[in-house]
């Protein structure tokens, strides 16, 4: 029987077999987008450099060694943490130390508007603009 859950925590859906729960380290995409976008830099950029190197896929391995969501590369930024959570801050810390220039794909920069400086307004921006991508 799992165990109770945290009050305030997040409930995430059991894997198919119905008894037991993901990892704590396991982030489906949009709670990656939630953490990216939690963080005080430019949400819709960030979303948008994640997007690209790896299409927000935490398992992802480039072809020069780059790991990730942000496809960091270990041999200039040292090992690239297991979990989502850590892949993000990792990639934080270096944005605030070089800002996107590290990384190949760039962000477009968008006309900012009163609004569209703090993290969580530039999300549905970016959402949108990825479903339309899709279509």
């Amino acid at each position: 029987m799992p165990a109770p859950a945290t009050v305030g925590a997040p409930m995430l859906p059991a894997d198919v077999s119905g008894d037991t729960f993901p990892s704590p380290e396991t982030l489906f995409p949009i709670h990656i987008l939630a953490v990216i976008c939690a963080l005080p830099w430019p949400c819709q950029e960030a979303l948008q450099v994640a997007a690209c190197e790896s299409g927000l896929d935490p398992h992802a391995v480039g072809e020069e060694g780059e790991e990730g969501i942000f496809q960091v590369m270990p041999r200039f930024w040292g090992p690239v943490p297991a979990d989502p959570l850590g892949q993000v801050l990792q990639a934080y810390h270096i944005w605030q130390e070089h800002g996107w220039q590290p990384w190949s794909c760039q962000p477009h920069h968008q006309e900012m508007t009163p609004d569209s400086s703090s993290s969580t307004s530039s999300m549905p921006v970016f959402l949108n603009s990825l479903s339309q991508e899709v279509r």
